[in-house]
């Protein structure tokens, strides 16, 4: 089942960081009493989730700009990202595009995911699996 979810707030720190800089999601609509869990993205992720975020435009289009538009061009549009499993420690995510009728689903990494949903203003959504081995992960 899916379980709605927000991003809550990035971790930017001057300078670089080893390990990647933590986006946490949380339960939409908890505030402190849901569950919460970092995924760690690159430093190129977290600066271009930054912008989606804040709804700022560069000068020339990046990469995510351009995936966005070439979905749009098409005639499609970002329904969701899904974070769907969580394997060896790394979360993996489907991006769900409406296309003429269709429903299109994409392997992705949860991190171009949520960049693409935050410009778009589409949901975010945590399979129960992946919240269930977290809390495995977390008992052993």
């Amino acid at each position: 089942m899916e379980m709605p979810a927000e991003i809550r707030r990035l971790v930017i720190p001057e300078g670089f960081m080893p390990g990647g800089y933590p986006v946490f999601l949380e339960e939409e609509g908890s505030g402190d009493v849901g569950w919460s869990f970092p995924i760690m993205v690159g430093p190129m992720e977290i600066s271009a989730l930054n912008r989606a975020i804040w709804e700022q435009q560069t000068p020339r289009p990046m990469t995510h700009d351009t995936l966005a538009a070439t979905i749009d061009s098409l005639g499609g549009s970002v329904r969701k990202l899904v974070v769907s499993d969580l394997v060896d420690h790394t979360f993996i995510g489907t991006l769900v595009i409406g296309l003429g009728g269709r429903i299109i689903e994409i392997d992705c990494r949860p991190s171009d995911g949520m960049i693409l949903a935050t410009m778009a203003k589409a949901p975010i959504f945590v399979e129960d699996v992946v919240l269930q081995k977290l809390a495995d992960a977390m008992m052993q």
